[in-house]
């Protein structure tokens, strides 16, 4: 690509001395002086102590030697992917803390380049595309100092640089603020279900008593299946374990590319994983076609009469019911666990009216609208950023700079 021709070309071996970080006993881990880590650099392009969970006691000395002062750049010298190697992390605060040996240091020697700047520019894809080349490995991903020092960076003068690193900073506190945001609004959403699914706090206008029942008393199971190789060129609605983890989209696919026999998903169905209860799979899809199909590691379950469709996903999401999922659960290990469809059909569970169900359920609904709404805009807030740095990382967009009289 064309980079502007006021951009200057430094090497990072002219920008950064590098040093490798300390490889302590572990007997000293646990506590004392704050321990940046593998981990904490692949993680984050900017620290701080908050950041750094670890400890580690190490004599005055080595602290010395192996202090990062602000401005310090971090690298994992190590990773499991060839993508992650050689990340970079700037360290932010003055409180002092040590490195690792999976770690380099690499001190500024120079005033070419702006610590607001660097956490960007470092993690900007012209720069990574260098690193994970010079990367070598099998099993682990490594990088060296020599390859590292040799990695090309271009930087605008240092007003553009502040003004871009203003910019993206901008960029990244709004993806900071919609990320807590998510968070205190999940926690709230814990808080209802624990309250309103248990009839401990009710809603207004209900006083009626809650009865008690089973699982298999308000949904049945549905077992009826279908072998989709057998109609290759039908296009299925699919209901996968993959699916819901990448989002509760079905993927839309003919029976030719499907290799084993499946549930036929009713309208109204809540798929109920077996696999794994320890990670609740609960799917409630908005919409069920006429040929949709799901994968037998789900109880297929719909609301008997008097039950609410959205109530009974929520019943089948509450910790009264997940938490003794989990513990009926048998297998050789957590990850392959599975509890039987007759176990969670005689699981005991209190409900209210199918009226209190239906504003239990609404209520419930809402804040679950209004996580998604927020994760939306995170989405779009992530991807402006991304383009903001496609941008400005390379002078394709340039931003107005003060010029110094």
């Amino acid at each position: 690509m064309m980079w502007p021709t006021d951009w200057h070309e430094y090497e990072l071996g002219e920008l950064l001395s590098l040093s490798n970080g300390i490889n302590a006993d572990r007997t000293a881990y646990g506590r004392g002086t704050p321990f940046i880590n593998v981990l904490e650099v692949i993680t984050n392009e900017s620290l701080t102590v908050s950041d750094i969970p670890g400890r580690v006691t190490v004599p005055t000395q080595v602290l010395a030697r192996y202090r990062v002062n602000r401005a310090d750049v971090l690298f994992n010298r190590t990773s499991e992917t060839q993508e992650e190697v050689g990340l970079a992390a700037v360290y932010l605060d003055e409180e002092p803390v040590v490195f690792g040996g999976f770690v380099f240091r690499g001190r500024p020697t120079t005033t070419h380049i702006e610590i607001a700047y660097s956490k960007y520019a470092l993690r900007a894809t012209n720069v990574r595309n260098q690193i994970t080349a010079r990367g070598q490995g099998g099993i682990r991903a490594n990088i060296g100092q020599r390859d590292l020092k040799s990695v090309v960076i271009r930087l605008p003068g240092k007003p553009e640089q502040r003004a871009i690193g203003r910019a993206l900073d901008d960029a990244e506190q709004l993806i900071a603020t919609l990320e807590r945001l998510i968070t205190k609004k999940q926690a709230i959403k814990q808080g209802m279900m624990q309250q309103l699914l248990t009839g401990r706090t009710r809603l207004p206008g209900f006083t009626a008593e809650w009865r008690s029942t089973t699982i298999g008393s308000v949904a049945d199971q549905h077992r009826r299946t279908i072998d989709p190789r057998k109609e290759r060129d039908r296009r299925f609605q699919h209901f996968s374990l993959p699916a819901f983890d990448d989002g509760e989209v079905p993927v839309n696919e003919s029976g030719a590319a499907i290799d084993s026999v499946k549930f036929l998903v009713p309208s109204k169905s809540v798929l109920v994983s077996k696999l794994n209860p320890r990670i609740p799979r609960i799917w409630a899809p908005k919409e069920v076609g006429a040929h949709a199909i799901a994968s037998t590691e789900f109880v297929v379950m719909t609301p008997t009469d008097g039950i609410d469709r959205s109530f009974l996903k929520w019943l089948m999401k509450s910790d009264a019911v997940t938490s003794r999922m989990k513990l009926l659960a048998t297998g050789t290990t957590g990850s392959h666990a599975r509890i039987h469809p007759r176990q969670i059909a005689v699981l005991e569970v209190e409900i209210p009216s199918e009226a209190e169900q239906i504003a239990i359920a609404t209520a419930l609904d809402d804040v679950d609208r209004e996580i998604g709404l927020i994760g939306d805009r995170l989405v779009k807030a992530r991807s402006i950023k991304t383009g903001m740095m496609q941008q400005l990382l390379t002078g394709r967009t340039r931003l107005p700079v003060e010029v110094a009289s």
